[in-house]
């Protein structure tokens, strides 16, 4: 009974009309129907929506130094590639991602910020990453109870620091705090130019 019931509600989600509005990479497609199995996840890809579309992309450039990464502007999650080895990986990783992506308006709010003037290097990139330190305790709850339930490949388990300051001093280690500092320089460069007429 549980299972028909599971099934139900994943078929529900499948069939969404929020969820027409993703246009997947043809590569991406079993992550995403894979995703959409577990209906938390279904929930959450539907609150993303309720934004607007957004697309799964491949992209070999930023995404390979951080499996994928959240595109605020054109709403995009890019995904490093995927093969058979790390597809479960690929689901951790846009689950967390997709988590990213309702935290829009609060990443645009700290841009803003940013842009204004109104808040420091340091204290943006701290803000940032307690915002995708948030995300992937949640993220990694969903990723979890898939496995648990059978759902998702064990490969798909996201690891997650006990605390918000391990989080950041692993993050200023591996260079994702500096991609953070970088895309700060580029915002106060880019209201600079904008404000001097360039």
């Amino acid at each position: 009974m549980l299972k028909l019931l599971i099934s139900a509600i994943s078929l529900f989600c499948f069939f969404h009309p929020l969820q027409a509005i993703i246009d997947c990479a043809p590569q991406l497609q079993s992550v995403l129907i894979t995703i959409r199995q577990l209906p938390e996840a279904c929930e959450l890809i539907n609150t993303v929506l309720k934004d607007g579309p957004i697309k799964i992309s491949v992209n070999q450039s930023l995404s390979a130094d951080f499996g994928a990464f959240w595109g605020l502007d054109d709403r995009t999650i890019f995904v490093n590639g995927v093969n058979q080895k790390d597809f479960g990986e690929t689901i951790g990783s846009v689950i967390f991602e997709l988590y990213n992506a309702v935290a829009t308006r609060e990443l645009k709010r700290l841009d803003a910020l940013a842009a204004a003037g109104k808040i420091d290097k340091f204290s943006y990139v701290r803000a940032v990453e307690y915002v995708e330190y948030c995300n992937s305790l949640k993220a990694s709850e969903i990723v979890s109870k898939g496995i648990k339930q059978g759902i998702y490949p064990i490969e798909a388990h996201l690891p997650i620091y006990p605390s918000f300051e391990e989080h950041f001093y692993i993050q200023k280690k591996y260079g994702h705090s500096a991609w953070i500092a970088k895309n700060f320089d580029e915002i106060v460069w880019e209201a600079q130019q904008y404000r001097q007429g360039y």
